[in-house]
């Protein structure tokens, strides 16, 4: 494997894509859309990834198979007692969705299906909130 793209993003909270939708009506028919601060904090994650991008010298999406590493990092990981770990951690699977849409809308990836693997990400404790995003080319 190949590391073809690393970036380091701070963020004021991780959101999961599928909490954060709020339901609107078009000529009486019902669809989901995109809350106002997801929307935010995606055209902010997209413009980060773009110029990481462009100091990487990525001027094409790549279009390999890639593993992919996400790394949440978590200021509020634990209850204020340390006792054990927050609920205002969200699931995992459900943490992948922004970074993944993310790097293809910020032309990293052609296609988020190329992520054909997230073996080691992790939600981690931490002092401050952020994503590491490890992309590796498989062979």
């Amino acid at each position: 494997m190949e590391l073809i793209f690393y970036a380091t993003i701070e963020v004021d909270r991780h959101f999961t894509k599928k909490n954060s939708r709020p339901i609107y009506r078009r000529g009486g028919k019902p669809f989901i859309g995109k809350d106002a601060t997801y929307a935010k904090a995606e055209t902010a994650m997209v413009s980060c990834l773009r110029s990481q991008g462009v100091s990487h010298g990525i001027s094409e999406p790549f279009e390999c198979d890639v593993h992919a590493v996400f790394l949440f990092h978590f200021d509020n990981y634990y209850v204020k007692d340390g006792s054990r770990r927050s609920k205002r951690v969200g699931d995992l699977s459900n943490l992948y969705q922004m970074p993944e849409d993310c790097l293809q809308k910020a032309g990293i990836i052609k296609d988020d299906s190329q992520i054909v693997s997230h073996d080691f990400s992790r939600r981690l404790p931490s002092d401050k909130t952020y994503l590491e995003i490890i992309l590796l080319k498989l062979d």
